[in-house]
């Protein structure tokens, strides 16, 4: 009897929550609980499921892999007591099927290892995930590869190592309604359209996630705890204070942008990141303690980049990558990180009138790049020689004259 009022309960719950293209109809399986023929495993009830059947799972924590290559819905008695756990070997929940539903889980403990994640969506179109908690993952909390017109709603998503959600080379995803905590959303590389989302009312550490998209001269509203910008100009980034987000400000496709006065230290990845981006100034931010890096332009050329205090990142201060040429940096006091200013696959930049200095590693490298690096003082009156180091793989830094000491840095 009461297996017949809970079968009768969830069959009103999915008639209330069908999203267009997930499934609808077939068998009911169940996992865990003291039924007659339930599954013990998430995964065996997954295999003996067709496309079209759903899957409820009692409360429990189930020590699994899951992967998903079936059109099924995936629904969880309760967010808070129904927990998929990875006991951190790789992925949480791969999903390679189109229209599937994932809800009602906590989704926890992937690998501590790059680009493992709580939940990974590749070749996947129209797959709803909603009102799961997903959180302490060891790269990602979701990463969204390849896919299209998916729609994240409504979940919590915390606490992972680098990105709260990672979307790459996907188009047209719905992510609405989500709370952020010490993570946050990034969009990586890609062509134009892969930057293209509809991302509204998500939260970042309590305060709101601003994606902007298509703009020209609006204003920021100051209690931002994620900004981002796709084809955007003629916008004043000022006098910020953003931490604990994946990125701080994250700038695709966009010029004549001016980020001023701002903090944005202590964040996952990066304090600024920019894509395919020109003609921006980024003067007088402090970039601190970031979990990879405190400034990446990735494919951004003649931007200019000074009287900014960049240090104590995780990895290094600056990565200027991959056809990033043109930038003029100068005036920008660059320390106390194991690398300084990295330059890959990129020429013309012009950097000046730095103080680079206290870095374990090396002050600057440059990988298949010529570097115009005169005029800086390394941490020393005697230049590379004992202050920061210097080093080339297939590349060339131009570094003297140096400095004998400090610039006189306003920042």
């Amino acid at each position: 009897m009461k297996k017949a009022i809970l079968i009768a309960m969830i069959l009103l719950l999915l008639i209330n929550n069908i999203d267009e293209g997930t499934p609808t109809s077939g068998k009911v399986l169940y996992v865990g609980g003291s039924g007659e023929g339930n599954y013990s495993s998430i995964q065996a009830a997954i295999n003996a499921a067709n496309d079209g059947d759903t899957i409820i799972v009692y409360n429990g924590t189930y020590f699994e892999n899951i992967i998903i290559d079936k059109s099924i819905n995936l629904m969880g008695m309760d967010k808070h007591s129904t927990i998929i756990d990875a006991n951190y070997k790789g992925d949480v929940v791969r999903i390679t099927k189109d229209n599937v539903k994932l809800s009602n889980f906590t989704i926890r403990n992937s690998e501590k290892n790059f680009e493992k994640a709580g939940i990974i969506l590749q070749n996947a179109d129209n797959v709803v995930i909603e009102n799961n908690i997903i959180t302490d993952n060891g790269d990602q909390g979701i990463r969204i590869f390849s896919s299209n017109h998916n729609i994240i709603r409504n979940n919590i998503i915390s606490n992972n190592v680098y990105y709260g959600i990672w979307l790459y080379n996907s188009r047209e995803n719905l992510i609405i309604d989500n709370s952020f905590i010490n993570d946050g959303l990034v969009m990586r590389e890609g062509s134009y359209p892969s930057f293209i989302q509809t991302i509204t009312n998500n939260t970042v550490n309590g305060k709101p996630l601003y994606y902007y998209l298509n703009k020209k001269g609006v204003s920021i509203p100051e209690d931002a705890g994620q900004i981002i910008l796709v084809n955007c100009s003629h916008i004043t980034i000022k006098n910020f204070s953003i931490s604990n987000a994946s990125i701080g400000l994250e700038i695709a496709y966009s010029s004549f942008i001016k980020i001023l006065n701002n903090n944005f230290s202590n964040n996952n990845l990066n304090g600024i990141r920019l894509y395919y981006s020109e003609n921006n100034e980024i003067s007088y931010n402090i970039l601190y303690k970031n979990g990879w890096g405190g400034l990446s332009l990735w494919y951004s050329s003649n931007n200019s980049i000074s009287h900014n205090d960049i240090g104590r990142n995780a990895y290094d201060d600056i990565e200027i990558l991959f056809s990033s040429n043109g930038n003029k940096i100068f005036s920008n006091v660059v320390r106390d990180t194991p690398y300084g200013i990295g330059i890959r696959q990129s020429d013309g930049n012009i950097i000046h009138w730095n103080n680079i200095y206290n870095h374990e590693k090396y002050g600057m490298i440059a990988q298949d790049a010529k570097v115009n690096a005169r005029w800086n003082w390394w941490g020393s009156f005697t230049g590379i020689i004992f202050g920061d180091k210097i080093a080339t793989n297939n590349g060339r830094i131009y570094f003297f004259p140096w400095l004998p000491f400090p610039v006189p840095v306003a920042v």
